[in-house]
Formats: C-alpha cells, sequence, structure tokens
C-alpha cells in the first residue's frame, strides 16, 4: 500500500484557518478604526467650522451695527440743507455767533447724543467766520460723546485729505485718519458740499473707538491660539486684533496647513475681519477619540484573535481526527473510524466516512476475500473431481490400446492428453484466449473419441472474430464431460459447439441431442442448493463468470427428455489482442 509522505512540508489547515480569520478579523478592526478616527476629525472641524462661522457672522453683525450708528449721523448731517446754509453764511460779528449757538451747535449736539457708544463729530469748515471749538487736538473720543469745529486748513496738506478730495466721490470713507492709530480709534469721514452749487463746503469725521466698534472680538476665544484680525483692504494693514503685537501689522494672505481660515466683510467699509484658528486644540477631542479608538481595536483583535485561536483549534482537532482516520485507512487498518458529537458538517463527514469504511470492509472481507477464496478453492475441487476421474480413464484407454498394439491411436490420444493439460494449466493464469479454450476442448473430444470411437459426433461453428477475445479458463470442458457422462445412451450423439458474437456479447453454446431432463432439473442445477449436490461444476463455471463479468453475464440451460440439451454461455468482449 502507499504511505503518506510524511516529509512534505505543509501548512496545517489550523494555520490556514486561523491566519485567513486574523487577516479578515485586522482588516475589519482597521478598517473600523480608520474610519473612527477620521470621522472624528472631520466631524470635530466641521463642528468647529459651524461654530467659527457663526462667531464671525455675529462680531460682523454687531460691528455693523457700529457703523450704522456712524452712517446716520453722517447721513443726517451730510442732508441737512440748513447746516449746509448756516455754514456758507456771510455773517459776521455777533450774528455768526447766534447762529453758531442757536442753529449750529444745537444739531451737533443732537447728532453726538443719538448713537449707543460715545462718539466724536468733527466738522473741518473752510468759512473762518466761526470761531474753531475743540477741548483738545490730540484724542477726540477723549472727552465722550463731543463736537468739534475745525479751520480745514488744520488738514488740507494730510495725505488722507488730499486723496478724498482728489477722488471726488462723496461717499463714506472709514479710515485711520491723524492720529487715530495711535489713540486706537476708526473714522467716518466724507466731504460736506453745498447742494445748491455742488461745492465743497468742509469735511465731517465722525470717531470712535475701535474696543466699542469690535467689542464682541475678545469674546472670540474657539480654542487657544486663536487670531481675529480686522484688515483694511484686500491685503492691507491689520487696524484691530485680540493679539496687540497684530496691530498695525501687513497682512498677507496665509495657507498654513495647521490652521483654519476664515474671513467676513464688513459692509461698505472696506474692512475684513479675519478668523485664523490653529487646528491642534480642535483635535485634542479626535486626539482622544483616536486613542480610545486604538485601545478598542486593540483588544478587540486580541478577543477575537483568542476566539479564532480556539474555534480554529477545535476544529483543526475534527479535522487531524478525520485526515488519522483516513491515514489509517490508507495503510490497511480498516477498523479506525471517526465519531462527533452534533449534527454539523464534520459529524456528517465523519458519519460518511465510517459507512464507507463499513461497507469497504465488508466488500474487502466478503469480495475480495472470502469470495476470491471461495471461487478458487471450489475451483481447485473441480479440477481435483475432474482431472483425476479423466486421468485415470485416458490413461485406461492407453493401456488398451498398447496391450493390443494400436500405437497410432496411443500417439493420438498421448499427444491429446499432453495438449489437454498444458491448455487447461495455462500457465496458472486464470484468463485464457477463446482460441485455446476452444482448442482446449476439442482436445478433450480428440481425446475422447478414441474411447467412444464412433458415438461422438462434434460439430464447430466458430466466428474468426471472437478468437482473439479473453475469458475465464474452464468454461466449456465442465458442459461437454456432461454430455459424454449423462446425455449419452444411444448408439451414437451429435455435440455441436458454436462461438458467435451478439450484441456486444460473445454467446459460446454447446448443444448435443441426448436423452435431455426436464427444464425444472435443468434450473434446479444452476442454484447454489441443488438437489443431492449435483451440477457442481454447472454452477462453478456460473459463478466464476459472473464473479469476474457481472451478474449480467453467465450460463443458461435450455432441455426436454428425449430432445437433448442446448446450455448458452454469455460473456464480454474483453482483450482484444
Amino acid at each position: 500500500m502507499l504511505k503518506p509522505q510524511e516529509n512534505i512540508r505543509y501548512l496545517p489547515f489550523a494555520y490556514k484557518f486561523m491566519i485567513l480569520n486574523l487577516f479578515l478579523v485586522l482588516l475589519a478592526v482597521m478598517t473600523i478604526g480608520y474610519y473612527a478616527y477620521f470621522s472624528s476629525i472631520q466631524s470635530k472641524t466641521d463642528y468647529a467650522k459651524v461654530n467659527i462661522s457663526r462667531s464671525l457672522e455675529q462680531i460682523r453683525e454687531n460691528a455693523t451695527n457700529q457703523f450704522a450708528d456712524m452712517g446716520r449721523i453722517s447721513e443726517q448731517l451730510f442732508n441737512d440743507v440748513n447746516l449746509q446754509q448756516i455754514l456758507q453764511t456771510s455773517e459776521t460779528g455777533y450774528a455768526i455767533h447766534q447762529l453758531s449757538f442757536n442753529n449750529l451747535f444745537p444739531r451737533l449736539q443732537t447728532v453726538v447724543q443719538m448713537p449707543i457708544n460715545n462718539m466724536s463729530v468733527s466738522l473741518y469748515i473752510r468759512n473762518k467766520r466761526f470761531n474753531e471749538i475743540y477741548q483738545t487736538l490730540g484724542d477726540p473720543v477723549a472727552f465722550g460723546r463731543s463736537f468739534s469745529i475745525y479751520y480745514l486748513t488744520r488738514i488740507n496738506q494730510a495725505d488722507w485729505f488730499k486723496s478724498i478730495e482728489q477722488s471726488h466721490k462723496f461717499e463714506n470713507v472709514w479710515e485711520q485718519v491723524d492720529n487715530d492709530d495711535i489713540f486706537g480709534n476708526l473714522s467716518l469721514v466724507r466731504q460736506m458740499i453745498y447742494f445748491d452749487t455742488s461745492e465743497p463746503i468742509g469735511l465731517l469725521r465722525i470717531t470712535a473707538k475701535m474696543d466699542k466698534l469690535f467689542s464682541s472680538v475678545h469674546s472670540f476665544t474657539v480654542s487657544e491660539g486663536t487670531t481675529l484680525l480686522v484688515v483694511k483692504g484686500e491685503q492691507g494693514r491689520v487696524i484691530y486684533s485680540n493679539l496687540k503685537d497684530r496691530i498695525g501689522t501687513d497682512y498677507r494672505q496665509e495657507d498654513d496647513p495647521h490652521f483654519l481660515y476664515f474671513q467676513e466683510e464688513l459692509d461698505k467699509t472696506g474692512l475684513r475681519l479675519i478668523a485664523i484658528v490653529p487646528k491642534d486644540p480642535l483635535m485634542k477631542e479626535a486626539k482622544r477619540v483616536r486613542n480610545v479608538t486604538l485601545i478598542i481595536c486593540f483588544v478587540s483583535f486580541i478577543l477575537i484573535a483568542f476566539a479564532v485561536w480556539l474555534l480554529s483549534r477545535h476544529y483543526s482537532r475534527r479535522v487531524q481526527k478525520i485526515v488519522s482516520s483516513l491515514s489509517h485507512f490508507q495503510e490497511g487498518d480498516f477498523h479506525k473510524r471517526a465519531y462527533f458529537t452534533g449534527k454539523d458538517e464534520f459529524a456528517r463527514i465523519a458519519m460518511a466516512f465510517n459507512r464507507m469504511a463499513d461497507e469497504i470492509e465488508r466488500l474487502i472481507k466478503e469480495v475480495y476475500i472470502s469470495g476470491i477464496r471461495k471461487k478458487e478453492t471450489e475451483l481447485e475441487m473441480l479440477q481435483s473431481q475432474i482431472s483425476p476421474h479423466f486421468l485415470y480413464n485416458t490413461l485406461s484407454t492407453m493401456k488398451s490400446l498398447a496391450t493390443f498394439g494400436d500405437t497410432d491411436k496411443l500417439v493420438k490420444m498421448i499427444v491429446g492428453l499432453a495438449k489437454f493439460y498444458r491448455l487447461t494449466l495455462n500457465d496458472g493464469k486464470t484468463m485464457i484466449r477463446l482460441e485455446n479454450e476452444l482448442a482446449q476442448v476439442r482436445t478433450y473430444l480428440d481425446i475422447q473419441s478414441v474411447k467412444y470411437v464412433d458415438r461422438l459426433r462434434v460439430t464447430y461453428d466458430v466466428e474468426e472474430s471472437v478468437l482473439s477475445y479473453y475469458t475465464v479458463k474452464l468454461i466449456l470442458q465442465p458442459f461437454v464431460e456432461n454430455v459424454t457422462k449423462h446425455a449419452l445412451f444411444e448408439d451414437t450423439i451429435n455435440i455441436r459447439i458454436t462461438a458467435r458474437e451478439h450484441k456486444g456479447t460473445i454467446v459460446l453454446s454447446v448443444i448435443d441431442d441426448g436423452v435431455g431432463m426436464k427444464q425444472e432439473k435443468a434450473d434446479e442445477l444452476l442454484k447454489p442448493q441443488a438437489v443431492n449436490g449435483g451440477g457442481y461444476g454447472i454452477r462453478n463455471v456460473d459463478e466464476r463468470i459472473k464473479l469476474h463479468f457481472g451478474k449480467g453475464y453467465g450460463v443458461t440451460i435450455c432441455s426436454g427428455p428425449g430432445i437433448g440439451t442446448a446450455v448458452r454461455i454469455t460473456i464480454p468482449k474483453q482483450g482484444v489482442i
């Protein structure tokens, strides 16, 4: 028997199963962890962006309201026709004094009381008939809500004034003029004109503290390190910030991946609110989630890996048990069986293996051992019965021929006897060519014809095409012997032997016109338990044919008293040479 090649290295099923499952588990854990971490970062970032945008919008709204107060004052004074006429007056002396106290000053006092926060209103006029009124030339908002009147000549050489004057525009302009940058102020400046002639009559300046205008900037605390800037122009100067060291610096558009950038435009002011938020503080929560996720993933992987190991070990033992049973079976130990509890696939495999082993063991015992040994014993018994009886009779006949000096017949019988036993023994082989099987029968009948002289009349009808096929030996001689022993009661008997192909098989026939028998008795001869033990050789031929070729082949007998007997032997076409 073939033995398993134990030296061949291979990866056991348990390791394959465990590695595959660990890979899948690791892939799943990594995917979940990756998704959880980056989802957390994205969620935190999106949440921070929404909050920052809302806070920035709120700051913009608050600042817009402050600018709106300044804008309303500007519109009221700019559109005040009476104020224009007052500033264009040509009165002098007491009249101009009365005009100032009764008309000009009340108007200015009224508008400075309008806004919520303290603001200063300054008029720079061309008409020098009015007296200048101011409390200080320093910070105009130092005294709270106040108004001042200056001559235009104080600023007509300033660069910021020349820029406004040369633009020929009369809209509001928000700038840090004069000394606003020193005192932290922001001014709205606007040219005043006389509607009747469109001639400039002066300049209006409304000044407020930037701490008041952008009071909500300092409440913008999204995270540590957040910077909020108020920038003049697209790439301008920082005029206000929650970080004082950034005030007065030039701002350039930044693109640092470690920061988030947000901006809001302050309508009609030329100012922008810019928020710069570092990502690291925002990512603290995400990092915590990442660390927790990694810990959970690691613990989950360890637990699942342990469970996979137990599971693979459990199934590996079952597989090893089946493999061990198969190895014993391969080595010839047919008693080994595999048993599993439960109703899973392994239990079903074990049941199927056990049934297969039982069946193979039964077949080996019954067919290959008991059956073949039994048939060989029966064949040996048959040969022991046939050969001595036939040999004794032949030798007796040869003795008689020698006594009477009939040497020709004696030589013929000696040659025939030698040929008969050579063909019968067939070098110890069970299978024989039909050509030799027919020659063995012919030799047997030639020997018997010497004994029976002219009483045996034999004819042969054999197709040449069947001679090269194989059959089990000694399937014709027992039937021919029965003819000479049991059917020969008359002076002569005719024996006809045929061999033909028929529907993919070979049919051999032995036909005689002897005494015959009842069909019931002929049928009994082929039964395993024949009456009085008769028909042993006939049954032996039938069983050996069925054993070698299958139950579809074998012997059939047709007979009748006084008619004769016809034996039909059917075998497959096998082994063409």
